[in-house]
């Protein structure tokens, strides 16, 4: 009997291919979860710019005298978010328009005020603000803020 000796230096063409399908799914997995991530982190960067709106019309809505007209009770509804002047700075009412990443995104800003003290010269106001927004998907998102406002 002759001994053959086999050369198995290399890799045949079916262990190559085995091997570009393995690297290939492991590349498709790693780009959904890229996909995936930059979907959240834009998610979170829209909500958090719709909270600096909240957070910052209701500093206008702090910094308006109790007795503005403005500040009147709306009876239980949401209206547009007025025009505050304050102190010579002016916040004004209507939607906002902000730049996140690469497009302009809009914030519908709502106001609901309520007396909480009834009579004829309310001393205690609650203030809500709302913050309504669609997202590039065309998900609809809102985020509110409350806050009681005490006549000085």
């Amino acid at each position: 009997m002759r001994n053959r000796v086999r050369n198995e230096k290399g890799m045949t063409l079916v262990e190559v291919m085995i091997s570009m399908v393995i690297l290939l799914l492991v590349f498709v997995g790693l780009i959904q979860a890229s996909l995936l991530s930059i979907d959240y982190n834009t998610r979170n960067e829209l909500r958090d710019e719709a909270v600096r709106v909240a957070a910052e019309s209701m500093a206008g809505v702090r910094a308006t005298p109790f007795g503005n007209a403005v500040l009147v009770d709306t009876g239980g509804n949401w209206v547009t978010f007025p025009s505050l002047g304050t102190s010579g700075a002016v916040l004004p009412g209507g939607p906002v328009r902000r730049n996140i990443r690469l497009f302009q995104q809009q914030y519908d800003r709502q106001i609901m005020i309520t007396d909480l003290d009834p009579g004829p010269t309310p001393s205690l106001k609650r203030v809500d603000v709302r913050v309504v927004w669609t997202d590039p998907k065309g998900e609809t998102h809102t985020q509110a803020i409350s806050a009681n406002v005490r006549n000085k």
